[in-house]
């Protein structure tokens, strides 16, 4: 599915502007229509800030094609100056919202002209030479109002062109450069909706680390309360991307987790329900359409690193489809394993110069020179870190022996009468098992310091080859872990410690940077952005959603609630002590509702209960939430509670 990605300024910030082809304005009825609702957005602004924030308007309705045009023009010509920012001196004000005025109408006339040109099949630049008419006749003053300071309000620039256009405060100003840059801003804005869309095509590296929970990243778990967990990560990624604050895998476990990820379809649509057996792992996953297999089709050069999928190691030396560089794990291990690379079997050994995260990292360095210049790549770079047996490098061994341990509300629940029977089966933890656990997290936390230290080699490597700026970064998990929340250590449990995982994406046009994302992101919509990003064509039967449109504001809805599940280890026996039934759960805003085929339910309200201390299923007043939650979980999960 072909997509248009370009940059735009506004208020001083590049945003990622994105349109499916399928959602092109390309009727002049569209365009006519854009036109409209730009001039009444920018009337009702002016009215409101004229007449106050209760001043009467009636919008026109923008075309769904256009995405947020419509307000971008308001938030263009009238920048921090609108209702609900701030309070305005509007008499002394009165001139500049004038110009403003003329600014938005002078914006309205050329988008919805030259997109109307363009339906009509002229050329780019005729088109152009034809809209910009409405911007010629902008008064000067209005065009330098607009793009400087003035009544100490922060007002928007129109692009990096105006950094030569616009000098100190006193200095001339070359008003021609700026009717030109404000040109350019509204000739990407065309591009943007308009009927001849185009990709990007940036650089991707994407980062998987294994079983690290949603809170290691930054200051949670802070040795000393100063320094991030990993921080390079926090001043390379999080200080410069947007991190989202509701990222979920739609099962917890590392294949069916890592399955949905390549594939991006549910793992009751890919098979791998487990790790291993008939049902899991290498195995059970079809691979003949996954994303490196559409990137490679688009002209990617694509590399992975690290670890593929459980159960690999019975079909070495076998290689994927579509990666050109294959450098995986036989058997996943800090030290004493065996990489598959390229067909060769390389063994290595217990030298502290053998930690399997540093050795990848060397190799994914190594694959980012060799790029320089060539094609646009997709490195994927996975390491065994932090799963267990949660081996630090040596060099960091000890990092965090001064951690105080973990002890949210829910660690080792005391009352777990209203849990699942599998949850009551377990005993609550005494001082060994607590002490273990404390351990095994400290261990986890010093075994993510060389995967911080290596982001940090893999980025200084795109900026050696100049790629920096082009290359969308992404910070992933495969699931989350336990620690102890609700008696429970590791992962494959429905609560939010062993779902909720950390992401982070760093591009450059995804601005203003730094930012948190609400929106629900979930690993089965990593597959759908890059190739969309990349202007790769997806399998089409993939069931994520590329992120791009919620993050660009072009989505005209986003999911409100998404499935998770979990398959039994031992199937047919769904009552081993120590392992969790085969359960489906939706997640939503406020509720999740969990079944498992134990004929067991949970239901937790989210907004008043984030550690899931209390099971409402059975109060009558949650009777209605349970119907329709329920009838929701059958829509995602088609045939529950069938395997």
């Amino acid at each position: 599915m072909g997509s248009r990605v370009e940059t735009f300024m506004i208020a001083g910030s590049v945003l990622l502007l994105t349109g499916q082809s399928f959602a092109q304005c390309t009727s002049t009825k569209d365009a006519s229509l854009l036109q409209r609702s730009t001039r009444s957005a920018v009337a009702c602004n002016y009215r409101r800030l004229r007449q106050g924030p209760t001043a009467t308007c009636h919008p026109v309705t923008p075309p769904p094609c256009s995405g947020t045009l419509a307000s971008d023009a308001v938030a263009l010509a009238f920048g921090a100056n609108n209702p609900p920012a701030a309070a305005v001196d509007r008499v002394a004000l009165r001139a500049q919202l004038t110009c403003q005025n003329a600014i938005g109408t002078a914006v309205a006339s050329f988008v919805g002209t030259k997109l109307r040109y363009l339906i009509r099949g002229l050329t780019p630049a005729d088109a152009e030479a034809k809209a910009r008419r409405g911007i010629d006749r902008i008064p000067r003053r209005c065009t330098l109002n607009v793009l400087q300071d003035v009544s100490g309000m922060i007002l928007p620039d129109v692009g990096k062109q105006c950094d030569a256009a616009v000098g100190a405060p006193g200095t001339a100003v070359d008003t021609a450069s700026l009717d030109g840059a404000l040109v350019t801003l509204l000739e990407t804005w065309v591009d943007r909706v308009g009927p001849n869309p185009a990709p990007l095509r940036p650089n991707i590296l994407f980062i998987l680390t294994d079983d690290q929970r949603f809170d290691t990243i930054g200051l949670t778990h802070s040795i000393d309360g100063v320094t991030p967990v990993m921080p390079t990560i926090a001043s390379e990624i999080v200080n410069k991307g947007v991190t989202f604050q509701n990222s979920y895998v739609t099962t917890d476990l590392c294949a069916p987790s890592r399955s949905s990820l390549l594939a991006a379809k549910y793992s009751h649509t890919t098979g791998v329900h487990d790790n291993g057996g008939t049902d899991g792992g290498f195995a059970a996953f079809n691979d003949a359409s996954t994303l490196p297999v559409w990137l490679k089709a688009a002209g990617y050069h694509t590399g992975i690193y690290g670890k593929y999928i459980n159960g690999y190691a019975s079909a070495a030396p076998y290689q994927a489809p579509g990666w050109d560089e294959w450098h995986v794990f036989k058997d996943v291990a800090y030290f004493n394993y065996t990489l598959v690379e390229n067909g060769a079997q390389n063994a290595f050994g217990s030298a502290d110069t053998d930690y399997s995260t540093d050795v990848l990292c060397a190799k994914a360095v190594q694959f980012i020179h060799d790029s320089a210049g060539g094609p646009p790549f997709f490195l994927y770079f996975a390491p065994k870190a932090p799963h267990a047996p949660a081996t630090p490098a040596p060099r960091h061994a000890g990092s965090f022996s001064g951690i105080p341990p973990w002890r949210p509300p829910n660690y080792n629940e005391a009352d777990v009468t209203d849990k699942p029977a599998w949850v009551q089966a377990i005993a609550s933890w005494g001082a060994t098992k607590q002490a273990n656990t404390d351990a095994f997290d400290q261990h986890q936390l010093e075994t993510l310091q060389a995967v911080d230290e290596a982001v940090g080699a893999l980025i200084q490597a795109l900026r050696d080859i100049g790629q920096d700026d082009n290359t969308m970064i992404v910070f992933a998990s495969d699931n989350g872990y336990s620690w102890g929340s609700h008696r429970w250590e590791p992962k494959q449990c429905p609560y939010e410690e062993c779902m909720r995982v950390p992401l982070v994406i760093r591009y450059a046009p995804l601005a203003p940077l730094p930012r948190v994302e609400t929106g629900v992101g979930l690993n089965i919509d990593h597959g759908e952005t890059i190739a969309e990003l990349a202007g790769a064509t997806a399998d089409p039967g993939v069931e994520g959603m590329s992120l791009l449109h919620l993050l660009d504001g072009t989505a005209p809805s986003w999911r409100t609630d998404f499935l998770e599940e979990h398959w039994d280890s031992t199937p047919g026996d769904e009552t081993d002590v120590g392992s969790i039934p085969t359960y489906a759960e939706v997640r939503g805003p406020q509720w999740k509702y969990n079944e498992y085929v134990t004929n067991e339910s949970e239901l937790y309200d989210e907004t008043v209960d984030p550690f899931e201390l209390s099971n409402g299923v059975t109060d009558p007043g949650n009777a209605s939430v349970v119907t329709s939650m329920a009838a929701r979980l059958r829509e995602l999960r088609p045939g529950w509670p069938s395997p």
